[in-house]
């Protein structure tokens, strides 16, 4: 639980924070295809395409708050809803 929620943390501080503010234009979408790039990294292509979506939800809350918080909270949520939720679902 707690790797996952410092790793919700470090994503969003680089991706929404530092990458955010770096790019100029449309940050939304060099960030969100930023992330899933390194996500596609993986292998797990469904992993790739929740990126994609959860990329560009927290993309919006960074451009529609101007901070990270919202960003970290959503991404915190997602991954520890999808660390407990998708075991139950696939036992």
């Amino acid at each position: 639980v707690v790797v996952t929620a410092v790793n919700g943390i470090a994503e969003e501080l680089f991706f929404r924070g530092a990458a955010y503010a770096a790019i100029p234009r449309h940050p939304v979408l060099w960030t969100t295809v930023a992330y899933a790039i390194a996500t596609a990294a993986t292998g797990n292509v469904m992993l790739a395409f929740a990126a994609v979506l959860l990329g560009a939800v927290v993309g919006l809350e960074r451009r529609a708050s101007g901070g990270i918080l919202g960003p970290i909270l959503t991404h915190c949520a997602w991954s520890l809803t999808m660390l407990f939720a998708l075991p139950a679902v696939f036992s």
